[in-house]
């Protein structure tokens, strides 16, 4: 175990230390850290569409409060991307 370590190490870490270092890396790490809210919401999204699926007493809930908002940002970003070309 302690041997396999030492070789990640020796062979696998010290090289990719160095290449973290460069610009370019850091900019794809750094993008990819500003996208996670993003994925974070837009699956809290998805869990709240599947709810009344799951649990038919939520249905009404749903139907007067998120899916009223739900279908509004829809046709939005629809017509948006319509009239963008």
């Amino acid at each position: 175990m302690n041997t396999g370590f030492v070789i990640l190490q020796k062979y696998l870490m010290t090289p990719m230390a160095k290449i973290s270092q460069f610009k370019i890396v850091r900019a794809v790490m750094a993008a990819g850290m500003a996208s996670v809210p993003f994925s974070i919401v837009g699956s809290m999204f998805l869990v709240f569409n599947t709810l009344p699926m799951t649990f038919t007493g939520l249905e009404v809930f749903f139907e007067n409060t998120f899916f009223r908002v739900s279908d509004l940002w829809i046709g939005y970003t629809k017509s948006y991307n319509f009239f963008k070309g």
